[in-house]
């Protein structure tokens, strides 16, 4: 507020409505999909032995604390696609939200995950609800065929023009 007054912008403060809270419709499957896939991240960083032994070394080395971890609710996504559209399903996720939700790209008889063996960094709106996603390979990018970073696409939820990164912590 500061900087806008001091530079004269003008500064739309939004709160989410009833309808971006109510559990209706496509939005709420988006969002539910989106939930149950930081769930998934953030489990797969803490229980299990590629997030202990891969993921969780990683980020000690670049002097990124538990706290942080926790903070930030940092996970893990390993290349387990098949695994993990079986598992999205067993826990009641369509993979057709996983898409729309912009964490998996479907096709015919398959699909992957956006963020397969990347560290990630959840984006919350202002209320802290999960509405997108950030991530980074751990893999050296010498031969530059891998992008370093990830990002949710627009969605129906996530318009990046719309967010700040960290604005939930700060509020």
């Amino acid at each position: 507020r500061f900087l806008c007054k001091q530079y004269n912008i003008e500064v739309i403060e939004e709160e989410e409505g009833e309808s971006d809270l109510a559990p209706n419709g496509e939005r709420a499957e988006v969002l539910k999909a989106i939930a149950w896939m930081q769930d998934y991240m953030v489990d797969q960083l803490h229980h299990t032995e590629e997030g202990q032994t891969v993921a969780l070394p990683y980020l000690a080395h670049r002097g990124i604390g538990e706290e942080a971890i926790r903070s930030f609710g940092l996970g893990y996504c390993p290349k387990t696609s098949s695994e993990f559209f079986q598992k999205a399903i067993q826990d009641g996720i369509d993979p057709k939200y996983l898409e729309k939700a912009g964490i998996a790209v479907l096709r015919e008889n398959s699909g992957y995950n956006r963020f397969e063996t990347r560290i990630t960094f959840p984006i919350h709106n202002v209320i802290g609800r999960v509405i997108g996603f950030g991530a980074r390979t751990m893999a050296e990018n010498k031969e530059k065929k891998i992008a370093k970073y990830v990002n949710s696409p627009e969605t129906e939820v996530y318009h990046k023009s719309n967010v700040l990164y960290g604005i939930a912590l700060a509020k």
